[in-house]
């Protein structure tokens, strides 16, 4: 048996892999010089190094979130932040990064979120967003059935049962309250998910049978409403795509 495989180099190549999936299913081939994104998420941040080395480099590349030691921090400007609130200008980026961030904010807070993004996105920026699905058959963080939808007392005992957690932090949203509070901050939404599922399979190794990656669309779209995680490109402000974000990938 050989030495046992790093777990850091391992965590690298899915991160680079989920990288390259959110700029294929956003489109973005090459940022114009002068372009900046920002990356809300959470994790040892191979993603916003990623799009620094893309194109956008170290001055145009942003990611905020809770300070993480062991994340990669070089090639990017890292902001640690609590709560909704966005330490930047209106209008300061291109293309922003909600990765499973959402998830921490209960009622109102999912809302102001959603406003910081727009507020700090340029007319016409990009949003990437990934979102817990609620009535996902497999809870997207724990790994277990059916868990979000459940009242969240009978959630917290299942996690306590299961041996997960002591109480169910998180909040989930189902695709059409997603969509609605996009659309009430002015984005113009485009699902991506079923892309995402078939890039993730292909990119990130997810163990997933070949098979799975070959199943016809409409299978794949009676699937769609229980899959663990929903995924959105936006555009900010439905006023087109700005110059500055550099050239576009086409089509579906």
């Amino acid at each position: 048996m050989g030495p046992p495989r790093s777990r850091a180099k391992l965590d690298e190549r899915s991160r680079t892999a989920k990288a390259q999936k959110i700029a294929m299913l956003s489109g973005i081939v090459r940022p114009s010089p002068g372009a900046t994104m920002l990356y809300f998420g959470s994790g040892s941040d191979y993603i916003p190094a990623y799009f620094s080395k893309l194109g956008f480099g170290e001055a145009g590349t942003f990611a905020v979130g809770v300070v993480d030691s062991e994340r990669v921090s070089s090639g990017y400007q890292f902001t640690d932040i609590r709560g909704t609130e966005l330490p930047f200008p209106d209008g300061r980026f291109d293309f922003i990064i909600s990765n499973h961030v959402i998830k921490h904010f209960a009622g109102r807070e999912q809302h102001t979120h959603l406003a910081e993004i727009g507020r700090c996105l340029r007319d016409g920026g990009k949003l990437y967003i990934a979102v817990p699905n609620r009535w996902g058959l497999i809870d997207a963080h724990y790994r277990l059935p059916l868990l979000g939808w459940l009242p969240r007392h009978l959630a917290h005992s299942y996690l306590r049962l299961t041996r997960k957690a002591d109480k169910y932090e998180w909040y989930p949203l189902s695709r059409q309250e997603i969509l609605r509070l996009l659309q009430l901050q002015g984005f113009q939404a485009e699902d991506v998910t079923l892309r995402a599922i078939r890039l993730a399979v292909e990119k990130e190794n997810t163990g997933l049978p070949r098979l799975v990656s070959g199943l016809p669309a409409w299978i794949w779209r009676l699937l769609r409403p229980v899959v663990p995680t929903l995924f959105f490109v936006c555009t900010n402000r439905e006023s087109g795509i700005r110059k500055g974000i550099g050239q576009i990938g086409g089509g579906r």
